[in-house]
């Protein structure tokens, strides 16, 4: 769990690309997207049943 929250903050804070994510003028990105886009682009799986 500490390594998923370690690259959750690194998407959110720094690359947000590595994930496709679109972080809008606020700061704030979709949850639906983060959870897609950690499925999709990391060695995350199921990253719903662990958020």
């Amino acid at each position: 769990m500490n390594e998923l929250s370690k690259y959750l903050c690194l998407l959110l804070r720094h690359q947000p690309e590595k994930a496709e994510l679109y972080i809008d003028e606020h700061g704030w990105a979709s949850v639906e997207q983060l959870i897609i886009g950690v499925n999709q682009h990391s060695s995350f799986r199921d990253a719903q049943r662990r958020i």
